[in-house]
């Protein structure tokens, strides 16, 4: 009971004290986290940008990953196509960012055509 009431004077009694330092004026226009990016374009041009740097290591550590499966399954078929599904799939996956990045630039450059 005393914890409850302590925690209750804290909220009704200090808190509205400290609100007039919370209410000040903040403008998100001020204070830009991403430096030289203006418009929603730069910001997924941006992110895209991060997204495929941080892929194509992924995707040769997959590689990596699976040719040290196919040579550890001694021969076995299971073991195998395992590693071989592990290289399909990273193959694909690869093939969609780049798809993806350059379909970015195809619709820019025909949104450019048509303004």
């Amino acid at each position: 009971m005393r914890i409850l009431f302590a925690f209750l004077l804290i909220a009704f009694v200090m808190v509205p004290l400290l609100a007039p330092a919370y209410a000040q004026d903040f403008d998100l226009r001020d204070s830009n986290p991403i430096k030289g990016v203006d418009d929603l374009g730069g910001v997924v041009k941006k992110i895209s940008d991060s997204l495929f740097g941080i892929a194509v290591p992924i995707a040769a550590l997959m590689y990596i990953y699976a040719g040290i499966r196919m040579m550890l399954s001694r021969g076995k078929p299971e073991g195998y196509r395992e590693a071989g599904k592990i290289i399909l799939y990273t193959s694909i996956g690869l093939a969609i960012i780049l798809i993806g990045e350059g379909f970015v630039s195809l619709i820019k450059s025909i949104i450019a055509l048509g303004g």
